[in-house]
């Protein structure tokens, strides 16, 4: 079966060994000196591991460890790997892509018991992305794990053929997440996808996805994601390309920094 036959059917299509391992590695790598250098300037030795290293930035400053993380969606070398040729030209020759929006921004996704930010992420409940894209009704989200995944590494598990159900009932809304009613699935649907650093996982915004809990407490898996909109599904068209993003600057700047030393010192 094609490609696409299987994706239509199951709402999901693995793609195995798509990417070389060093474009991967070349990510992990950047993020692992982003957050050595956070430790250095607290005066902190670094890890042997990015798990390792992690950790020690949760324990010394669970604040700078939250905000350190919130800025690695803006890495030059994950964007490199989100929009690599690879992944293009798979798209376009799989799935008849020919012109991609993207709706929004990337996204990185690190979970691990031992980094549970209390009344933070651990792994989102089951849910769709169309509600925070609202793009083109065949968009995909492109999902890439950082290291090799079983069912003790906090899998991404999703219900095969719930796409085709269209949008699931909602129990309540957040502006950050859309939250599905359990009474309109089962959890014996919901199948873990086992997958190898070099996979890419596409998938429709109608599929019902998470982010398992179950996990080994010392293990950290980290994976990043993003979504393609067809330019030219018709709906999509009509609608003027849409996007559920707004785009929202802070233009704010104390009066304590930069001072005027602060930018001499920079191009002295």
């Amino acid at each position: 079966m094609s490609v696409i036959k299987t994706y239509k059917k199951n709402g999901y299509h693995v793609a195995k060994n798509l990417l070389p391992k060093i474009l991967v590695n070349q990510v992990l790598y950047e993020i692992n000196e982003l957050i050595n250098k956070q430790l250095v300037s607290l005066g902190i030795d670094v890890g042997q591991t990015l798990g390792d290293s992690l950790k020690l930035l949760f324990e010394k400053d669970i604040g700078r460890y939250k905000k350190v993380l919130s800025s690695l969606w803006r890495s030059l070398e994950l964007t490199r790997l989100l929009q690599n040729q690879i992944i293009i030209d798979y798209v376009k020759e799989n799935f008849g892509f020919e012109n991609i929006l993207l709706p929004g921004g990337q996204v990185i996704h690190i979970q691990s018991k031992s980094l549970i930010i209390p009344g933070g992420y651990f792994g989102f409940d089951p849910h769709q992305d169309y509600q925070s894209v609202r793009g083109s009704l065949d968009g995909l989200i492109v999902w890439i794990p950082f290291n090799d995944i079983d069912k003790n590494n906090y899998p991404l598990e999703l219900i095969p053929g719930s796409h085709l159900n269209g949008l699931y009932p909602l129990k309540t809304a957040r502006n950050e997440q859309a939250v599905i009613d359990p009474a309109s699935y089962s959890e014996k649907d919901f199948l873990s996808i086992i997958l190898g650093k070099g996979d890419v996982v596409f998938m429709s915004y109608f599929t019902l996805h998470r982010s398992s809990r179950k996990g080994l407490e010392e293990n950290v898996r980290i994976a990043c994601s993003t979504r393609f909109d067809n330019c030219n599904e018709k709906s999509f068209i009509k609608r003027g390309y849409p996007t559920a993003y707004i785009r929202d600057v802070d233009r704010n700047v104390n009066n304590i920094f930069p001072s005027r030393d602060d930018i001499i010192k920079i191009f002295s």
